[in-house]
């Protein structure tokens, strides 16, 4: 039976994705160690996606699997409609937002199967009973259409050994298409970015966030011998010069985090790596910080969200601005650059309050800050909130957040408001605090200043864009 992996052809303000996306090839990891035949396509990169998807459904596929987040999910139904059009193929959805919505996601005819949480083992399982024809009601984690019922079977337990999985598998991707960081512009060397997830779970209550609704509340973790062999992997077969830890939670477990940094310094793995997904502001000491610093991290994204005690606990984030300010003296110490998150518009929040978080990242000078209005996403405790008080300024607030294109970093726009932040304030607010911090960012860097001279002038600007798409090819 054969299978077509398959990522949505959604755009965003990012441009094409630096390396393949992490769920799918661990997908094709666990396909290639069963032996199934199977292909993947990442439809972000073509701008003729719809043809080449067509020329490819040619090839017969019995199953094609979709990854879909929620801001995937009008493009995921679109898919779906595609192959339906061209093909005989059973059309099956997993990622973030089935896990969300779970069945209701079938009142779409196009989609045959759903995966509810980790896929892994549900769509090995999925192709057996396809293969054999037995019951599909014994399979966990999986809804599905009978006799006109929406049936959701019982829930897949959490995959306790990470180390058991195999390693993502690449060698389907299409991996010439990806941007890679590159040095003096790629003439003279070229180093692949690829990602790396070394743990699951997240076992903190942040009210917005739905990382626990979709990996699960309990914290697991891959062994430190395990991780490096993976990094070990990546190196020799994808010349790997940096790592993305894609991890929620890195430094939670503070003394496995030191682990994995001693092992890589002790085996000598010369390799840059980031934690672009942000760690906790309460999760590092100083013995950490310098042990990371020593295995090559190069960058640290921290989710501070807000510097107003008050509001902080209104979000369940358990931090303080006390453990903030400390995080940031440890990072600054041993001159590694930081990212920060902030969130626009929480519970209790004010316009003040987001000021302050500016003057905040301005007056510690940090390397990055990201401003983005807080999402109210579907099943989160924020959504139930905003929903109960009657916050919604929208008459779909679901339909809203599945129809966000990403228009700026961050940026959707206010779906709800409160007596203390309105709709045109908060959006005010964060017009002001990017443009601020872009100003910010300009008077301080060379490189943007010449970038930014260089857009005045038109064609000049095509020409050197096109030098450097040339040289990334």
């Amino acid at each position: 039976m054969k299978t077509l992996l398959i990522f949505p052809q959604t755009k965003t303000h990012y441009g094409l994705p630096n390396y393949p996306p992490l769920g799918l090839a661990y997908l094709a990891g666990m396909l290639k160690k069963e032996n199934k035949d199977y292909d993947v396509l990442d439809l972000r990169l073509y701008s003729d996606w719809k043809n080449i998807l067509i020329k490819k459904l040619k090839e017969n596929y019995e199953l094609v699997g979709i990854t879909c987040t929620t801001f995937d999910f009008n493009s995921s139904k679109e898919l779906a409609r595609i192959i339906k059009e061209n093909s005989k193929s059973k059309v099956i959805l997993g990622g973030p937002h089935p896990t969300l919505i779970r069945k209701e996601i079938l009142n779409n005819k196009d989609f045959d199967f759903g995966i509810i949480g980790e896929g892994e083992y549900t769509i090995i399982e999925l192709l057996k009973a396809l293969e054999s024809k037995s019951l599909l009601k014994q399979i966990n984690g999986l809804v599905y259409r009978k006799e006109g019922s929406l049936i959701e079977n019982n829930p897949r337990p959490l995959i306790e050994n990470l180390d058991s999985l195999p390693f993502p598998e690449y060698e389907k991707f299409d991996l010439k298409r990806y941007h890679g960081d590159t040095s003096m512009m790629g003439i003279i060397k070229r180093r692949t970015i690829m990602p790396l997830l070394s743990s699951r779970g997240c076992p903190f209550g942040c009210i917005y966030c739905s990382i626990g609704l979709i990996m699960g509340k309990k914290f697991r973790a891959r062994s430190p011998e395990n991780i490096i062999a993976e990094i070990k992997h990546l190196k020799q077969k994808y010349n790997a010069g940096i790592i993305d830890f894609l991890d929620d939670n890195f430094t939670l477990d503070i003394n496995r985090s030191k682990e994995i940094c001693k092992l890589m310094i002790k085996e000598n793995i010369k390799i840059k790596w980031g934690l672009p997904n942000g760690i906790r502001v309460d999760k590092l000491d100083d013995e950490l910080v310098l042990l990371m610093k020593k295995a090559g991290c190069h960058e640290i994204s921290l989710g501070i969200e807000s510097v107003d005690n008050e509001i902080l606990k209104e979000l369940k984030k358990g931090t303080t601005l006390e453990t903030i300010e400390n995080a940031i003296k440890i990072l600054r110490k041993n001159k590694i650059p930081i990212r920060a998150f902030f969130l626009i518009g929480s519970p209790k929040g004010t316009k003040q309050e987001v000021l302050n978080a500016l003057t905040f990242a301005i007056n510690n000078n940090l390397n990055e800050s990201i401003w983005s209005m807080l999402v109210p996403y579907p099943s989160t405790e924020f959504n139930k909130w905003v929903d109960k008080n009657h916050l919604w300024i929208v008459d779909n607030p679901e339909e809203k957040i599945i129809n966000y294109a990403d228009t700026g970093i961050g940026y959707i726009g206010s779906l709800y408001e409160t007596t203390e932040f309105s709709a045109k304030e908060k959006e005010k607010v964060y017009e002001y605090v990017t443009k601020t911090w872009d100003k910010y960012e300009l008077d301080r860097s060379i490189k943007k200043k010449l970038i930014r001279k260089i857009k005045d002038y038109p064609p000049l600007y095509r020409f050197t864009k096109k030098i450097r798409d040339a040289i990334k090819k």
